[in-house]
C-alpha cells in the first residue's frame, strides 16, 4: 500500500494490491463483524496495547475469486473491557 494523488477527485489516496484485497474481504463479512487477513492478526499479537485481538474463523473464499485468505475475526479483548 503507498500514498498516491487521484487526479480524479483531486484528493490524496492510498493504492496497491492491500487496498485490493481489502475490497474483496468486506462483502463476505457477516454483518456486525469485522475480518481481518492473518498478517494483520499477528501484527496486533505483537502489539503491547492489547486492546484488540482476533479469533481464527478458517480460510474463507474472497470475492471476485480473490481466492482463499485465513480470516480472523477482530474484536476488543477481553482485558481491555473494565466491566470484566
Amino acid at each position: 500500500m503507498f500514498p498516491t494523488h487521484d487526479p480524479v477527485i483531486d484528493e490524496p489516496t492510498f493504492m496497491g494490491s492491500h487496498v485490493s484485497g481489502t475490497a474483496r474481504i468486506e462483502p463476505v463479512t457477516p454483518p456486525g463483524t469485522v475480518y481481518v487477513t492473518e498478517p494483520f492478526a499477528a501484527a496486533l499479537v505483537l502489539d503491547s496495547s492489547r486492546e484488540f485481538a482476533c479469533d481464527y474463523v478458517g480460510r474463507m473464499s474472497a470475492a471476485k475469486d480473490y481466492g482463499l485468505l485465513r480470516m480472523y475475526r477482530l474484536r476488543r479483548s477481553r482485558s481491555s473491557d473494565p466491566t470484566v
